[in-house]
């Protein structure tokens, strides 16, 4: 894929206008340098090809093969694969919690129409809130704000260890061996 090609597939991808210097600033080159690659016909490489998936969130390349993927099914790939919005997530976390928009509401101090606005991601939680839901329900903050992992965090050790501990107490109470 050459420079050309790449702003024609980025610009189709993103539905916005893609500049040179945007590739360039991707890349962390400079704009002349863009400008050289692109009247010589210069290929992209497979590093460079990496850096601007993730600079524009675009998908270029199979993850298998590394082959790059025909344009039109890229469109729809990149269509599809969108992640939930960070709204439709908290909406996933509030129901797995078991909590209405009003008990949702009622334990963050905010108004259940104040939940359904960040549901539909019109507004978002400060950082107060979000570290209340990481300490007291062990909400994964990097699921919630990117899509990234499990909806929760594992249990931290001392959980583990004290559910083993009570377990342990049981079985050798009812064993006898302890009162």
């Amino acid at each position: 894929m050459d420079f050309k090609e790449l702003q024609s597939t980025l610009q189709k991808l993103t539905n916005s206008k893609i500049s040179l210097t945007q590739i360039g600033d991707a890349l962390g080159i400079k704009l002349s340098t863009v400008s050289t690659r692109v009247k010589n016909g210069s290929e992209l490489k497979y590093n460079e090809i990496k850096k601007i998936e993730n600079y524009f969130e675009v998908k270029l390349t199979d993850n298998k093969s590394g082959a790059q993927i025909n344009c039109n099914y890229l469109s729809n790939y990149n269509k599809y694969s969108k992640s939930e919005s960070q709204g439709e997530r908290l909406k996933k976390i509030r129901q797995a919690l078991n909590l209405s928009q009003d008990d949702f509401g009622a334990i963050f101090e905010i108004s259940k129409q104040f939940v359904s606005l960040l549901e539909k991601d019109k507004t978002f939680l400060n950082n107060e809130k979000l570290v209340k839901l990481l300490l007291d329900y062990n909400v994964n903050i990097n699921y919630l704000l990117g899509g990234i992992g499990s909806m929760f965090n594992p249990p931290q050790f001392e959980q583990v260890e004290d559910d083993l501990t009570q377990k342990v107490e049981n079985i050798l109470r009812k064993n006898g061996l302890i009162d």
